[in-house]
């Protein structure tokens, strides 16, 4: 997947996904979500961190501009500040690598949005 389509993936989902992760329960994790809204925000949440995943490793190897790291990185910081986005994390970073996964957690403290 090229940045072009994550761009566009990204634009055109992000107020599905913070409307649906608006509905998760901060608490357990437990969706509110019913029917064909719970697998449409798995996908999405999926897609979005495979997309920022490749993404994080291809800055790190020198693939990517640092500016353009930039430009990623700042609004996944936003996403993944949302309380629905940190529910399905904490159930699903295990599907990660490790080190994406360690990044994430550390991005989610309150701290790293200085």
């Amino acid at each position: 997947m090229n940045f072009e389509h994550a761009t566009q993936f990204s634009c055109s989902r992000a107020k599905i996904i913070l409307t649906l992760s608006n509905r998760w329960r901060q608490d357990h994790g437990y969706p509110l979500l019913q029917g064909g809204d719970v697998y449409a925000f798995n996908a999405l949440m999926l897609q979005l961190f495979h997309i920022f995943g490749e993404m994080y490793h291809e800055q790190l190897e020198g693939h990517l501009d640092a500016r353009l790291w930039g430009e990623v990185e700042l609004p996944m910081r936003d996403v993944i500040g949302a309380p629905g986005v940190q529910a399905w994390w904490r159930k699903y970073s295990r599907w990660f690598s490790e080190e994406f996964a360690n990044y994430v957690n550390q991005l989610q403290q309150p701290d790293a949005h200085q």
